[in-house]
């Protein structure tokens, strides 16, 4: 029985890239087989985020990494997707970090994200445990302690 390719790169994703980068780079229009291309070298969004330092780096680095040329429209457009896809990775690690250092400032716990659990081989919060813990509450389902 054939293994479907795209079936394939799915599962790799899942198991080698954060969910966050996943998210962005689906949602900028990547197409599966590179975000698979993508989770082999940079599996994590601030891996992602240090491929470069501007567009050309960026453009430079995918054409070296991954050999696409920019000479035919879906080229382009996929470059295109990953350039859009490492503008949104970098304003989201700046907007992370930011919120990550003005809760330290003001003495607040830091609220758990999915990316917390991932890999680190601990429980996982439920959707209801990081929404009530939020208010210092423990969640309907009486897991408090953040794990299933």
């Amino acid at each position: 029985m054939a293994v479907d390719p795209d079936e394939a790169d799915r599962e790799f994703i899942a198991q080698n890239m954060d969910s966050d980068l996943q998210f962005i780079l689906s949602d900028a229009g990547v197409s599966l087989h590179r975000q698979a291309a993508i989770a082999r070298r940079y599996g994590s969004l601030r891996k992602f985020n240090a491929i470069g330092d501007d567009r050309a780096q960026i453009r430079t680095a995918y054409l070296q990494d991954f050999a696409v040329p920019q000479d035919t429209p879906e080229n382009r457009a996929e470059v295109a997707a990953i350039v859009a896809a490492w503008e949104t990775a970098k304003e989201f690690v700046a907007k992370e970090v930011e919120l990550r250092a003005e809760a330290k400032v003001l003495g607040q716990p830091r609220t758990r994200t999915a990316s917390d659990d991932q890999g680190s081989g601990e429980g996982t919060w439920c959707s209801e445990c990081i929404r009530y813990s939020k208010f210092g509450l423990s969640c309907i389902k009486g897991r408090g302690n953040g794990t299933q």
